[in-house]
């Protein structure tokens, strides 16, 4: 099982376009290298959400068992981040 802590290093909106471009920064712990996942285009209203939660709360922390490529791991912080939101609104 490897650890990495995924934050959200850059964001940018295009003048007059509705999707925002991410860049997420991800860093296997203890102390690996830190990897970019750049301009990722997030148009949908629920990745948005969760990456406007993701930048509050200053990156997340997530395990994952085996080798997988950024956009998976990317993926599973961002629905970590959707989980804690659905048992933050359900108490």
């Amino acid at each position: 099982m490897t650890t990495y802590f995924i934050w959200i290093e850059s964001t940018s909106a295009p003048a007059g376009h509705s999707q925002r471009k991410i860049t997420f920064a991800v860093e296997q712990l203890p102390a690996g290298p830190v990897q970019r996942l750049p301009d990722l285009r997030i148009s949908d209203d629920v990745t948005a959400r969760r990456c406007e939660l993701l930048r509050q709360q200053n990156g997340i922390q997530v395990a994952i068992e085996g080798e997988h490529t950024l956009e998976f791991i990317v993926d599973r912080a961002l629905a970590k981040v959707g989980q804690r939101d659905l048992s933050r609104m359900e108490r």
